[in-house]
């Protein structure tokens, strides 16, 4: 099937409970940012792997840039300023693949440690 806006409220709710933030989701949700989220969903949801697939890999994407956003470097500071960590960004046109091949290399390097 084809993703929905109930696809689009699992992506956002997945980012609150990770960001500790409070986009709402339903009919609230901001038009702009639900018409972004799900045009990534539909970018990656082709057979076989589908809308389940198209959502990890949204969830991945967050993750990564979320452990990029808090991981602490030799002057602890935070690597990124978490006020970057936004859905507007991570679900950019112009964004998304470059973050989705970082994501996918953080699994891989993980898988084979």
């Amino acid at each position: 099937g084809k993703p929905t806006l109930a696809d689009v409220d699992t992506v956002i709710a997945y980012f609150n409970e990770t960001a500790g933030t409070k986009h709402p989701t339903g009919g609230t949700r901001a038009k702009a940012l639900a018409a972004e989220i799900l045009a990534r969903l539909k970018d990656n949801a082709a057979p076989p792997g589908g809308v389940p697939l198209a959502i990890r890999r949204c969830k991945a994407v967050i993750d990564e840039k979320w452990a990029q956003t808090t991981e602490i470097n030799g002057n602890d500071r935070p690597r990124f300023d978490p006020t970057w960590f936004r859905l507007s960004t991570l679900f950019r046109a112009s964004k998304f693949p470059e973050y989705l091949e970082e994501a996918r290399t953080g699994y891989e390097k993980e898988r084979h440690q």
